[in-house]
């Protein structure tokens, strides 16, 4: 999931507290490819642009 967006609730996991890296996603697409993977979802890197991400605001729901 290239776009994961951290929110303010996981502030006390800085494991989770940032976005992925570039490598990072690259590192487990590749090795999903290399062990056969043939029934996934790679998505490109415009996926994880501010534009995409919702408010989170409730509004709407």
């Amino acid at each position: 999931m290239s776009q994961y967006t951290p929110v303010k609730e996981i502030k006390e996991y800085p494991e989770l507290n940032r976005r992925l890296k570039k490598r990072e996603y690259q590192k487990v697409t590749d090795h999903a490819l290399m062990i056969g993977i043939t029934n996934g979802f790679i998505q490109d890197g415009e996926a994880a642009l501010e534009s995409f991400i919702p408010a989170f605001d409730c509004q709407g729901v």
